[in-house]
This record gives C-alpha cells, structure tokens and sequence, in this order.
C-alpha cells in the first residue's frame, strides 16, 4: 500500500493542494500526522479538504496536532508562544460547525496498521514532546521496542527526519534527508518525520531556487516494500503571504 504521509499543514492551503497535486493519482492511502491549523490563513478550507479526503479514500488516518488541540482545551493555550494564544479564537471563528466537530474527533496517536504508530508529537507526548535527536527520542524508540512496534510516524518539528538506535547503546542515530532521499525500514524501530507541509524548516544547505517559491514537505511510504521517500514540491507563496497580511490587518 502506497501512503501519502503529511504533517503540519497549518492552514496553508496553497501548499497542501501543490502536494495533492504532484502525487495525484500516484497513493491510495493517506496519513496525516496534525496540525490542520495554526499560522495560515485559510484552516476552513484545510479542514474541509482533509474532510473530504477522509471520505473518498478509504485507508485513511487523521490526527490532531497540538494547534489543534488548543481549540478544545486539550493543550492548555498558555504552552504556546504569547503572540499566539489570541490566535485560537480567531481560528475556531473561521471554522464551520462540522469542520469543528471533525477536528474535535481527532485523536494525537493512532495505529495506521499493525505493529505501526503515527503521533503527532511522540509516543509519550503526543501532542507536545518534540523529537530532535537526543535523549527524548531514544527514550521513544525504547518505549517502541518494548511495546513490539517497529515504526513510528511523527510530525510537530516542522523538520524531516529519520531516526533510528545506533549501534552504540544509549545513542540515536538521527538523519535529516534532503528531498528524494530513500530510506528502507529495518527491523529495529525507526521513528520517520515527513518534515511540514504549511511551514517547513529547511534541511541544512537548502536554498529556494527563487524567492517566489517555497517547499512543502512530505513523504510517500511503502508499506508492502518498507521504504520511505522524503519528498518535496514548490509552490508559490506570495498569495499565501498576502492572505496572510490581510488577516493580519484585520486583527
């Protein structure tokens, strides 16, 4: 089965269509890993795009980001960055009545298939703990060898990622892929992060080929062969900013 894995598209709907669009026809299952909205200007239309992807394809899992979580209490607002907590407000405003009870159904952790876990955050935060690296993720990969799991879905750093345990004990070995890189999944636990859709943080070394394009982060996954494909698609962002200002404008 050919997954489309997303993270954090965060109302940036011009980047989460270009994804759509490059993969169209090419995936027959779909992962998203959190985050609908947050930052972008458009999370009704996000959401009702996940809605009706939720209901035509039917090997589908939909999580709950923390930003997502905030706008049911779930994560209490004063975690977030100050700048931020008015923002939920506003969100839940722009949302319609069944985009809210969508999104208010959406679990942190869910278990796309046997032996495999997708959270937003971590295994034992879901919907907070960031995985980076370093000891909170060898403590996740543990939990995951000890639970039998050998894979584990993540999103929430906004960075692609490929984690796994090192030979050495008690150390992670980590990996940020560049786009088109292939990883195949072992034995042992691995934990992947897709990197963001909405607002990525670039690998090291990347450049924008022009200002006017940016990249949406994803990864399409194998589940039959056990391989991961981090991946990425240009889009133009200037119509997202200018949305972005005028919503900004208008308080």
């Amino acid at each position: 089965m050919i997954f489309l894995v997303v993270a954090d598209i965060h109302g940036n709907l011009d980047a989460f269509e270009a994804v759509l669009g490059a993969e169209s026809g090419s995936f027959d299952a779909l992962l998203f890993l959190g985050d609908a909205t947050g930052y972008g200007p458009d999370p009704e239309a996000t959401v009702s795009l996940l809605r009706s992807l939720a209901s035509s394809i039917s090997t589908s899992v939909f999580l709950a980001g923390n930003h997502d979580g905030a706008l049911f209490g779930r994560v209490d607002p004063e975690w977030f960055n100050p700048r931020l907590r008015g923002s939920f407000d506003r969100t839940r405003a722009l949302l319609s009545r069944e985009s809210i009870d969508w999104l208010a159904d959406r679990k942190p952790c869910a278990t796309p298939l046997p032996g495999i876990l997708a959270c937003h955050g971590s295994p034992r935060d879901p919907y907070a703990e960031y995985l980076w690296g370093g000891p909170e993720t060898l403590a996740s990969l543990d939990g995951l060898a000890a639970t039998g799991l050998s894979l584990c879905f993540v999103g929430h750093t906004h960075e692609a990622a490929f984690f796994a345990r090192d030979a050495k004990p008690g150390r992670t070995r980590a990996t940020v892929p560049a786009p088109g890189t292939r990883v195949w999944l072992g034995d042992g636990p691995t934990i992947v992060n897709p990197g963001s859709v909405g607002f990525p943080r670039a690998f090291p070394g990347y450049e924008v080929p022009r200002p006017e394009r940016y990249p949406a982060y994803y990864a399409v996954w194998d589940s039959a062969q056990g391989v991961v494909e981090f991946r990425e698609v240009l889009y133009d962002r200037r119509p997202v900013e200018r949305r972005l200002a005028l919503a900004a404008a208008n308080g």
